[in-house]
């Protein structure tokens, strides 16, 4: 998150095993919003479907080469290929470059400037 806090112009990804846990924390909305404002802007999660992603080494290890720019060391036990995990997750997604993880004002997929479709207004009985 502080990476891409830092890199807001970068398209970055997790492994599933960070997502997951991105997924915990955003749970959380006042520790993750304050968490948020001490690294600077709010770093929002745009989830893709699991089928949509596909595991892209060079992607992640742009992810780990911007995370110890960043002066992090990553954990490679948590970035590990899916042959190779050692944690279990529900979803094996991978989240792709057209769909990043970067700061933005709005909530969207990168690759839909477009953003989200509005919700569908529920039909009411006559």
């Amino acid at each position: 998150m502080a990476a891409s806090a830092t890199n807001a112009g970068d398209a970055l990804a997790p492994s599933p095993v960070v997502d997951e846990g991105w997924h915990a924390a955003i749970l959380h909305t006042e520790v993750y919003a304050g968490l948020c404002g001490r690294l600077g802007r709010f770093v929002h999660h745009f989830p893709q479907r699991p089928e949509d992603g596909e595991y892209r080494p060079d992607i992640i290890e742009h992810t780990l080469d911007t995370m110890r720019a960043a002066g992090f060391e990553p954990d490679l036990d948590l970035w590990r290929g899916p042959a190779e995990s050692l944690i279990e997750v529900a979803a094996q997604t991978w989240h792709s470059p057209s769909c990043g993880i970067k700061p933005m004002p709005t909530p969207q997929c990168l690759s839909d400037p477009q953003g989200p479709p509005a919700p569908k207004t529920p039909a009411h009985p006559a």
